[in-house]
Order: structure tokens, then sequence, then C-alpha cells
């Protein structure tokens, strides 16, 4: 095995926690000239996207999720229903079909400003039971420079693409993460049957005091499981946790 893995594998075995791992990951692929990082990271039952582990800024992904960009991002869609990994280069992006054309090349566009002009896609594999992960791993050079640099590091670089995803994913990833993890808007949600109960009232266009006569409970308790409600789901209203929950299949619309 080459000194390059070797390092890689004894940094990640000796990881104190997943924000440790990623931070081995993204330091090694960074030597390898990969400018932007990005794990993708799906459940494996419902195949809905969790998130992601990046090294992009925090604006960005945010724009991400508000142009609701992973319905329709082509890579996403291309990982999720192929097994082969792919060079994406601008020349090719007619080869990565989208459920909306003009959006994912909006998309792709305003990533090529962000420094992802090639980059490699590693398709979703199985991490565990729940998850699967797959990268995309981008950089700013050219299509000939960065298909003559992947010919040159292939085997290297897909062992590590195979490698590093076990060390990104456990059973409760929305919660134990504090690092470069961004997690797709209401993803993987639990709520409990009362704050359920809570919700269906609230789309039905009760007040606070009528919903606490429908579900037989004190005023402040509806309050307390609005608030818990809007933090699950990262709700900024009580009309945008109904919009959430109703995205998310919660709740009926």
């Amino acid at each position: 095995m080459q000194n390059g893995l070797i390092d890689l594998l004894t940094g990640l075995r000796s990881a104190d926690g997943i924000d440790s791992s990623w931070r081995v990951a993204e330091r090694y692929f960074r030597e390898l000239q990969f400018d932007v990082i990005n794990c993708a990271v799906m459940d494996s039952q419902s195949n809905t996207l969790i998130g992601f582990h990046s090294n992009m800024s925090e604006d960005w992904m945010q724009h991400y999720y508000d142009s609701d960009y992973g319905a329709c991002d082509p890579l996403v869609k291309y990982a999720n229903e192929n097994t082969a990994d792919v060079l994406f280069l601008q020349e090719n992006r007619v080869c990565f079909p989208s459920t909306d054309v003009v959006k994912s090349n909006k998309m792709l566009d305003e990533a090529l400003d962000q420094g992802i002009r090639s980059s490699l896609l590693s398709t979703f594999q199985s991490t565990s039971f729940d998850h699967k992960a797959a990268f995309n791993l981008g950089s700013n050079l050219d299509s000939k420079r960065f298909t003559d640099h992947f010919r040159h590091k292939r085997d290297e670089i897909l062992i590590a693409v195979a490698l590093v995803p076990n060390y990104l994913c456990f059973d409760d990833i929305n919660t134990k993460l504090n690092g470069r993890w961004f997690p797709s808007e209401g993803a993987n949600v639990k709520l409990s049957p009362r704050e359920l109960e809570t919700l269906h009232w609230l789309s039905s266009g009760l007040r606070n005091d009528r919903i606490a006569d429908k579900m037989k409970i004190a005023a402040v308790t509806v309050n307390f499981h609005m608030l818990s409600i809007k933090k699950k789901l990262n709700a900024k209203t009580r009309e945008h946790a109904v919009a959430l929950a109703i995205k998310q299949n919660l709740i009926a619309p």
C-alpha cells in the first residue's frame, strides 16, 4: 500500500470522533490537489439525502439548500443510480441528466464560480445498514490536466474514496456532528406523536388555545411542543414548520 494511503488509514483509525476523521480526510484529499471535497450521505432505506460533509463555504451550502438544488442535482442523481465512478468535466455535463435541466445548469455554473471546474464523482456505497455515502472531489484544474492527474493517481484515489466514507457515518448522524457537516433541511427528523398531532391541528389553521382544547392539554404545553418542533425542523415560524413538515411527509398537506 502506498505511503499516502497508509498515513490516511492510520489517521482515520486514530481519529477522535467523526469531525476528526473528516479533518484527516480533507487534508489527505487536498494534498491530492482536490480543492473542493464533498461527501453526500443518504438514508439507505428511503434514498433521501441526509446531508453533506463539505469544505465549501456555509454561504454556498445554505444557497444550495435554499435553491432546492438537491432535488435536481445531476451529480447526486448519477451517484445514486450508477455503480461506476466517473469524471465530471465541463464539456461532458450533458452526460449527467437532471429532472430540471435549466435549474441544474444554473447550479453547475454557480459551482464553477466556487472552483469546481472538474471533479471525480464516486457513486453511493453502503457504509452501514442505515447509510450510504458518495464523494464529489472537485478541482479548479482544466479538463486535460485533471484527467492526466487522475490517471496518474487513479488507484490511490479510488481506494481512498472507498475507504473514507466508513469513518464518516454512524447511526445518529444528525445530532452528533459539529464540524463541516451540513444537514439537509429537516432531514431524518423524528417528531413525537404529540408533536405530530400539534402540527396536524396547526396545519388546519387552529390557534394555540384551540389546539390545547382539541388535545386536552394546557396552552403552555402547546407552546412547548411548538418550540421543540421548530428546533427539530430548523423552522423560523409556525407556518414554516408546517411547510417543512409537509415537504418531509411528516404530515399530510
